[in-house]
This record gives structure tokens, sequence and C-alpha cells, in this order.
């Protein structure tokens, strides 16, 4: 098993060991400290993803980004591990996607990624670089060097390690949020 194999095994060991409940905890104590930030505030075009049970939560920052009056933004996936966003207004435009997460149905408007104006990005852990394990899909890979928005990485504080593996193709984001709040990432570029 590599490294990045290795780490994602661990981190979904603790997650199942923290539960369900305690990942919406933390979402909503990771949203609480993003909704403070100033680049939070000045967006208005935010790109978010649809937690799975085991992920960071985020349905309660979904709710809030509705609430704040900001156009919130999902992506669903495509062909070739490809990603294109669509403008969600309400619960019932997300239907069940690929591996059973929550997508924008196929009415919801298309934004192209250089109208965002804010990316939270899901991931497993996190360096101080800003580079982010993913679950290893690819996903995200491709489509961050699309955005030309701030990218923040959701990330537990006990996730945020110095150094990550990493490979030629992995991009970092901007910002990194835990539950003491967002900083930015110190990324070599």
């Amino acid at each position: 098993m590599d490294a990045k194999q290795a780490l994602r095994r661990r981190v979904h060991d603790r997650r199942e060991e923290l539960g369900r409940r305690e990942m919406e905890r933390l979402g909503e104590k990771l949203s609480a400290a993003l909704r403070q930030a100033p680049l939070y505030l000045n967006a208005q075009r935010v790109l978010l993803y649809c937690s799975m049970p085991l992920e960071i939560g985020t349905h309660g920052l979904m709710e809030q980004v509705w609430k704040d009056g900001k156009a919130l933004y999902l992506p669903r996936c495509g062909p070739g591990r490809g990603l294109t966003l669509c403008r969600v207004r309400s619960w019932r435009d997300l239907h069940a996607g690929a591996y059973g997460i929550g997508e924008p149905g196929p009415d919801c408007p298309v934004e192209p990624p250089e109208q965002m104006q804010l990316a939270v990005v899901p991931s497993l852990c996190c360096d101080e670089e800003g580079y982010r394990l993913g679950q290893g899909a690819g996903y995200y890979d491709r489509f961050l060097p699309r955005l030309t928005c701030s990218t923040v990485a959701f990330c537990q504080r006990e996730f945020l390690i110095s150094r990550l593996p990493r490979d030629a193709y992995d991009i970092p984001c901007q910002w990194i949020c835990t539950e003491d709040g967002v900083t930015a990432a110190h990324a070599q570029r």
C-alpha cells in the first residue's frame, strides 16, 4: 500500500470512529470559521461540495449560503472524471449522483468555473502548503486548475500535517479551514 492509500485508510478509520454526528458537528465548526473570513463575506458565488455521511458536513453551510443571499453552486460528476458546476437554489434541485453524492439535477443552470468567487474543496487530509488528499478518484485534481477564485480546503485539525506525499498533478488550495479558523496556505509556487 502506498503512502497516500495508507493515509486515506487512517483518516477513514478515524472518521468511522467519530461517526456521522461528529462529522456534522465538525462541519458546523469549520463553517462558522469560514463565515467569519473576508473571502466568504466578499463572495457572491460560492462553490461547495455536498458532503457524504463521513465527510466534514456541508449541509448547514449550504443552508447558510442561501440565507446569506449568495448563489450556491455544486459540482456534477461527468464523463472522464470531470466536474460541471451548477447553480442550486434549494434541496429540491439535488438528486443522488455518482457514488451516491447529492448532485444538481439536469435542470440546474450550468456556470463556468471562472465565475466562481470562492470554492470550498473536500479533503481527507491537508498539509501546510495547501496540498490536499482526496478520495483518490482525481475529480478535484483535474478541476482545480480551471478555478480562478480563492480555494479553501476543509480539513480536520488533527489531519493538518506538515507535508503530504504528493504527485506532479496535485494542486494546492490557497487557504485551509480547520476548527481554528481560516489560514493562508504556504505553498511554494
